[in-house]
């Protein structure tokens, strides 16, 4: 009887789990586990073989005397007996639980999308967005562009901020080689996230197509 808690380690180290009504196993404390489990007992406590003879009155006192449920090897055991998580969960845990895999997959996942959508990849040398940093750019109107820079980006931390812009310049060099007003420069959404975000971009393509 698991009642949709397991147990695993990841990276070395032990998490309970509880399956979430989408089918994935989420990261919770063991007072979640042992409060389910006695919900249980009280909800089937007329159902169950095992207490027949015993009052419900008895069965509670006895169990906070004893507190059957205890985080320790036995209960971990048990809970991780032939349990192995997919990696589409492992991936799904990880983005919660390991900030330096959140960052880098986000990093990645953001890039990738850029790179499909056929931005150009230049470093900014004038400082319109930041300094030195990544920038990636490309047309949608005859004055128009859409830009993604990583304000904070370094070779160390390798951050996965990423600021989404529209500029207006008649040509590359305009906003590349040359300081913008502010009036040309319109920051779409600092902090841009993929997940969040895409139908700000999608609009922004769209309306670029349809003018």
């Amino acid at each position: 009887m698991y009642l949709g808690f397991r147990y695993t380690k990841i990276n070395k180290k032990g998490y309970y789990l509880k399956l979430n009504n989408n089918g994935m196993f989420e990261v919770v404390n063991f007072l979640e586990l042992a409060e389910a489990f006695r919900e249980y007992i009280t909800s089937e406590f007329e159902n169950l073989l095992e207490l027949k003879g015993v009052s419900y009155n008895e069965f509670i006192n006895e169990y906070y005397a004893k507190r059957p449920i205890r985080n320790g090897n036995y209960c971990r055991d048990y809970l991780s007996e032939d349990f192995e998580l997919t990696p589409a969960n492992l991936h799904h845990i990880l983005m919660k639980i390991d900030y330096n895999y959140m960052v880098a997959n986000k990093r990645k996942s953001i890039i990738e999308f850029i790179k499909q959508e056929h931005f150009e990849e230049t470093i900014d040398s004038i400082g319109n967005f930041a300094l030195q940093k990544p920038l990636f750019y490309k047309r949608i109107s005859k004055n128009e562009f859409l830009a993604f820079n990583q304000p904070f980006f370094d070779l160390k931390t390798n951050d996965s901020v990423f600021d989404f812009w529209l500029v207006k310049a008649e040509s590359e060099n305009m906003f590349l080689k040359n300081k913008l007003n502010r009036k040309d420069l319109t920051d779409l959404r600092l902090g841009f996230d993929l997940e969040r975000d895409i139908e700000l971009y999608n609009d922004k393509i769209t309306c670029a197509n349809n003018g």
